[in-house]
């Protein structure tokens, strides 16, 4: 320092430069699952704080370890002092990823077991297709061979009841999940099966008999579901429906006072109609013969020779 033209005594002045903290700030997991959580790590400081990129800058968290569970992909920012006072940033991001969902399976829920095809899609999902699973029982599963990625799954010939599922998986981090199982039925082929007046196929009676005269029609050895019965007088071209009540008949035996209340008046046949879930077509039954015998019927003449006899 000078005054007048005359220097002061000089003073040594030391001038300190403190290196700031080489900071460093990471994630355990830097991609998570949403509804996952992680810690954040800092090195480098004293004293950390945290706080969210593009936010009011608030802290939201102290400590070199702080654990975070972010609903969506977030920035951190970290502030580190170190003893000298000195103060550096660094910054930490972590990826959030959406949970797989597994979406819903649709297609055809029956299949007829003559030479049967079709087709599931998969819809709703979130996440890639891991693969397809099939199953016998709904329990036990089998991955389907060879792999399917793509949203469509083609079956074909199934002999018996089988469900399917799907794997999917979004991310990295998240789990999979699997669909409900669809099950696909395997409908057998229906069987017509027979009528019977007892033991009989045919009934026979007189013309106008008295009430109560009909036996119980009784309907064995089919398999499938019953849609109607059906009777078709001889002159007739066309099969009428049994109904009761308004309803087409469809038990497995019509009693006598039913069969007499058709009030038949010529000679018929019944029959029976069974349809099977998918299969196409319908199967029917062999015909029962109602058979009504005219009151006017004359014996035809009978000539005997009496020389001739037979032994």
């Amino acid at each position: 320092q000078t005054l007048n033209g005359c220097e002061s005594d000089r003073v040594k002045v030391t001038v300190t430069i403190n290196p700031l903290p080489i900071l460093t700030a990471m994630a355990d997991q830097p991609t998570i699952c949403k509804e996952s959580s992680t810690n954040l790590k800092g090195t480098g400081a004293d004293s950390y704080s945290w706080s969210i990129k593009g936010s009011s800058g608030s802290e939201i968290g102290t400590g070199a370890i702080f654990a975070v569970s972010p609903v969506a992909t977030t920035t951190y920012i970290l502030t580190g002092t170190n003893t000298s006072g000195c103060v550096s940033t660094a910054e930490v991001t972590v990826t959030v990823e959406e949970k797989s969902v597994a979406g819903t399976i649709t297609g055809s829920s029956n299949v007829c077991i003559s030479a049967n095809s079709g087709s599931l899609i998969l819809s709703g999902q979130v996440g890639n297709i891991v693969n397809w699973e099939k199953s016998l029982d709904g329990n036990t599963w089998t991955p389907i061979n060879p792999i399917n990625t793509t949203t469509t799954f083609n079956f074909n010939n199934l002999t018996q009841d089988t469900w399917f599922r799907a794997e999917v998986k979004n991310g990295a981090s998240c789990e999979s999940i699997y669909t409900e199982g669809f099950k696909i039925i395997v409908d057998p082929l229906p069987v017509g099966g027979e009528l019977l007046f007892g033991e009989d196929r045919v009934f026979m009676v007189c013309e106008n008999p008295t009430p109560g005269y009909a036996r119980a029609l009784s309907f064995q050895n089919f398999s499938g579901s019953i849609v109607a019965w059906r009777y078709r007088a001889s002159t007739a071209t066309q099969w009428t429906t049994i109904s009761i009540g308004g309803t087409p008949f469809t038990g497995t035996s019509l009693t006598g006072a039913q069969i007499e209340d058709l009030n038949i008046s010529q000679s018929s046949v019944f029959q029976v109609e069974v349809s099977s879930g998918s299969c196409s077509p319908n199967a029917f039954s062999r015909t029962a013969i109602f058979s009504i015998i005219p009151s006017d019927i004359e014996p035809t003449p009978v000539t005997v020779n009496p020389t001739q006899v037979c032994l």
